[in-house]
């Protein structure tokens, strides 16, 4: 075993051999660590402490014809290996550089990121005061958002802010987050230019009712009463009929949009409690994304969920709340492994989706950024887990 076995063990060596316990080749765990030396049969170091556990190793021993190894202390068979686990800390640190290095960005450019959060606060704040929006001015940041998001082969990568300063912040953010993914769902499905700005325009309009209930409703942490869930379940209806006098320059799919985003598929939605056929496909499918845009937000009464987890979670309301084909519809261009997730691998490696090819919703394009030994490289090695069988997605990380 060339490079592998140490020889000329001594007597204090053999006298820890001899009070070792015999262990198979079979025991040895790949992806971890030796937490003693190990000894073959001559007692010479076949393993010296410390040494990863490969593919590679493991056949040079067998090659040697190396049937059993005798392990340096008696309790070997409880405490054989140290399992290198990730630095979750280290990793966490770096999943922002991570995502920049693969080329995963924010959807819209910084002019219109920026342009659109001040033009959607200020119309908020009108809509609080009674003041109607100027639709021209919204439908150029839909044409600006459509632009930028044009040629994304994979859904934008939800923005999360830890706190947000006001109300208004969270649904300026909220609002543009679902034009943005609304827009990008709508070409993949194959709508047509008019569809595609009409559901991107009534995104940015569809929580204008939520300006017209109390504040302190949606900011509330605890339950709400009956009477506050009452008037949050107004405010689609409300936002509805505060913009009827510009129904004119506002299309149908989008009005449509506006009302009945709260509405489900078992008919237990708000405000007009329509179900099944009765609801447009293009309000199905802005309902799943509203869910989804708000479950990877911050809200006053919980932290914002990774992307993977809601998807997770919403798949329990599939046939419910959602209708099955288009969330499957949504899940398809998704993935259940959404661009950006930091995942561990099966074989201890860890690196973030950055998209998806054959392999189906639940075996996306991985780089890879830590080994198995979790050492960092800034190079990363591109996966794609539909073609590699021998590799899975073990963990998302938060």
């Amino acid at each position: 075993m060339e490079n592998l076995i140490i020889p000329g063990a001594n007597i204090k060596e053999t006298e820890t051999v001899s009070q070792g316990t015999l262990i198979g080749i079979d025991q040895l765990i790949l992806g971890t660590a030796t937490a003693c030396d190990l000894f073959d049969l001559n007692g010479c170091v076949a393993i010296p402490i410390g040494t990863p556990i490969t593919s590679e190793l493991i056949s040079r021993i067998k090659a040697t014809n190396v049937v059993g190894l005798i392990a340096g202390r008696p309790d070997f068979t409880s405490h054989h290996v140290t399992t290198i686990t990730p630095c979750l800390e280290v990793i966490a640190s770096r999943i922002s550089e991570m995502q920049r290095r693969s080329g995963i960005s924010q959807a819209l450019s910084m002019k219109t990121s920026d342009t659109g959060r001040r033009l959607m606060a200020s119309m908020f704040r009108g809509l609080q005061q009674g003041q109607l929006p100027d639709i021209d001015t919204v439908e150029v940041l839909v044409e600006d958002i459509l632009h930028d998001t044009e040629l994304l082969n994979s859904p934008p990568l939800p923005v999360t802010r830890p706190v947000y300063d006001s109300f208004t912040d969270l649904l300026v953010d909220d609002s543009i987050e679902m034009a943005v993914l609304m827009g990008w769902h709508m070409r993949k499905i194959g709508e047509g230019d008019e569809a595609v700005f009409a559901s991107c325009l009534g995104a940015l309009l569809h929580d204008a009712g939520l300006r017209l209930v109390p504040e302190f409703i949606p900011e509330k942490t605890g339950t709400l009463n009956r009477a506050e869930k009452r008037e949050i379940r107004r405010h689609p209806y409300l936002g509805s009929r505060m913009l009827s006098p510009l129904n004119e320059k506002i299309p149908k799919i989008a009005r449509d949009i506006i009302l009945m985003h709260h509405e489900r598929e078992d008919g237990n939605g708000y405000p007009l409690m329509k179900s099944k056929d009765e609801i447009p496909k293009h309000v199905k499918l802005a309902h799943i994304i509203d869910d989804y845009v708000a479950l990877v937000s911050q809200r006053p009464y919980r932290k914002a969920l990774t992307p993977h987890t809601a998807i997770k979670t919403m798949m329990r309301e599939s046939g419910r709340s959602y209708n099955r084909e288009v969330f499957k519809g949504f899940i398809k261009h998704t993935g259940l492994y959404p661009q950006g997730c930091a995942v561990i691998l099966s074989s201890n490696e860890v690196g973030v989706v950055v998209g998806h090819e054959k392999g189906g919703p639940s075996s996306p394009v991985v780089d890879i950024y830590f080994s198995k030994f979790h050492q960092f490289s800034a190079t990363p090695r591109r996966v794609d887990l539909g073609q590699d069988k021998l590799r899975y997605i073990q963990r998302v990380m938060k």
